[in-house]
């Protein structure tokens, strides 16, 4: 290998680590905290605004507190969990996963979106090159919802300091395993650690 090609080489695997290492937020939010701030939002307004000033009462993990009320107000902007109370949780979870999706994939991606996507570990720049017919086969055809009822039950059974999961390992499994990508030999997408 020349000393050009080489270089070239190690200058790209820079990139994809930094690029892997920016794909998540920087946050200590548990996945246990995470379903705390969507039923919360996912609650009549009123007792809604009860939780969260009960949260704002609690002194010794204010720091906490204010970053879940942050998130209350992050997944409350989303119109399908502002404008209905008495969701499941599930279904809020969904709901938060598919609506973040969906808006980065089709570059509406706010400030406050962006916060979420990187949260959720949703890798934007993976969404811009699947394909939208791909990415419906995902919705209906992937396992997405039963993982997404086992985080809670796990999250709900004492593990719920665990980290928010990363949502694109589980999509990029599927493409590779059970979408049409995956019967491409010319395709394969890969996920560094």
């Amino acid at each position: 290998m020349s000393k050009d090609m080489k270089l070239i080489m190690e200058r790209w695997d820079k990139f994809i680590i930094e690029e892997e290492f920016e794909a998540c937020a920087d946050t200590n939010l548990s996945v246990g905290e995470f379903l705390e701030a969507i039923e919360i939002a996912i609650d009549d307004p009123k007792i809604r605004k009860e939780k969260i000033d009960k949260l704002k009462s609690q002194q010794d993990t204010l720091d906490k507190a204010n970053e879940i009320i942050t998130y209350v107000g992050l997944i409350s902007s989303i119109p399908t969990i502002g404008a209905s109370s008495g969701l499941t949780l599930g279904a809020g979870v969904l709901s938060v996963f598919a609506n973040t999706i969906n808006t980065v994939q089709q570059k509406g991606t706010n400030k406050k979106m962006a916060v979420l996507a990187k949260l959720l570990c949703i890798d934007e720049q993976l969404l811009e090159i699947v394909e939208d017919d791909i990415l419906k086969q995902y919705w209906t055809d992937s396992d997405l919802r039963s993982q997404l009822d086992t985080y809670i039950a796990n999250a709900r059974n004492n593990d719920a300091d665990q980290p928010v999961p990363d949502f694109t390992r589980h999509f990029v499994k599927w493409l590779n395993d059970n979408s049409s990508y995956s019967r491409s030999d010319d395709t394969k997408v890969v996920v560094t650690p």
